[in-house]
């Protein structure tokens, strides 16, 4: 799946690919079930820019101050290409083509989860943090407050689950780390050397403190080492843009990206409670056990208290005088109401009534005489 360097990378192809080119044209694939773009431009140049997992488009008239924004998610195996109008790839849903008709440039989806309509960036989503690292700090430090942040840091990186196959989105709302997907949030961790089912509220506390004191101070505080979650965000993504590296399988300098990893696919690995695969290398943490959606349980801790379970109340027992006591007393009990008690009855035997059996009547016998019918005659007339 594309993500925040993925998105870069392409970004920057598409500005190189439409450089000094004017288009003419946009096309949509019959299969898509994204919108066709429909714009009032006979000629537009086009420019391209990436934040986080999301991509938009500007179409810029080339006679005129008109634009049209279309913003594009990658979803799990979009792409964009450059290739002769001829010789189009098969799985293109949109294209752009240039003036002289020859030349496009191809978003490529063969799994069609990628999406994309006229709009521009998401508000929903979090600032860039390569390109508005503030932002991006200014935005966790004012929303430090919600429960969102008891969850496990590993799954705070990813978004919400719940927003799966959302349009123009990758799978995930990330309202707090955009752009950050498997692989970057693995290399994250590790290198901050946290454990990923630590609650998000404890890993990034220090942090927060530290922005609420500028913040208060009014100018940047420096920082001993850069290892923090916040820091690792931009500096683990802008390696892999500034090395030009790529996951893709089909690359030829894929070897390079496997070569760089450190954690991804390669040390242990469990199920969050979403069910996504984190990859960790020491200890998976206390917040959640490696299982998928097992049940938190309870820990002692230094300065913790658990109280114990209560076992239900059980009857205490019976020593065997008082038990042998309480045998007397009924024994006398039972001898008081034999001679209170009223004589009983003596059931009255039921007599079974038989029903008259129904006799058959018996059949005459045959007479003797028996009546012979002659067969009637047909009248004259008929």
């Amino acid at each position: 799946m594309p993500e925040l360097p993925e998105l870069r990378h392409m970004s920057n192809n598409i500005n190189a690919w439409a450089n000094g080119k004017t288009f003419r044209e946009v096309r949509k694939s019959e299969v898509h079930k994204s919108p066709a773009i429909s714009i009032n431009m006979k000629r537009f140049h086009l420019s391209a820019l990436s934040r986080g997992k999301e991509l938009r488009l500007t179409l810029s008239c080339a006679t005129g101050a008109e634009k049209v924004h279309v913003l594009c998610g990658m979803g799990m195996t979009g792409d964009w290409e450059y290739c002769s109008v001829d010789e189009l790839p098969k799985h293109s849903h949109l294209m752009f083509i240039t003036e002289d008709g020859k030349d496009a440039i191809c978003f490529v989806d063969c799994r069609r989860f990628g999406r994309w309509s006229i709009n521009d960036f998401s508000v929903e989503r979090s600032p860039d943090p390569t390109l508005e690292f503030e932002e991006f700090c200014e935005k966790i430090r004012s929303h430090f407050h919600r429960k969102e942040f008891d969850r496990p840091i590993c799954e705070i990186l990813l978004g919400d689950p719940d927003a799966w196959m959302e349009i123009l989105n990758d799978g995930t709302e990330q309202k707090y780390f955009n752009g950050i997907g498997n692989y970057l949030r693995a290399e994250i961790l590790d290198r901050a050397e946290v454990e990923p089912f630590l609650s998000a509220r404890d890993v990034l506390g220090d942090c927060v403190e530290r922005l609420n004191k500028e913040r208060e101070a009014e100018k940047t505080l420096p920082f001993e080492i850069n290892r923090d979650v916040l820091h690792l965000c931009r500096d683990v993504c802008m390696e892999v843009i500034n090395r030009n590296l790529t996951y893709a399988p089909g690359a030829s300098d894929h070897q390079a990206f496997l070569d760089w990893l450190k954690c991804y696919s390669k040390t242990k690995c469990a199920r969050d409670s979403t069910g996504r695969t984190i990859w960790y290398r020491n200890a998976p943490g206390k917040v959640l056990s490696p299982e998928n959606k097992m049940k938190q349980k309870k820990r002692r801790s230094s300065g913790e208290e658990v109280s114990p379970k209560k076992s239900p109340k059980k009857s205490p027992k019976k020593s065997p005088e008082k038990r042998k006591r309480e045998e007397e007393e009924d024994d006398t009990d039972d001898g008081d109401d034999e001679n209170i008690s009223p004589k009983k009855s003596p059931k009255k035997e039921s007599v079974k009534r038989e029903s008259p059996k129904k006799e058959h009547p018996k059949e005459a016998p045959e007479s003797p005489y028996k009546l012979k019918l002659r067969p009637r005659r047909a009248s004259a007339s008929a």
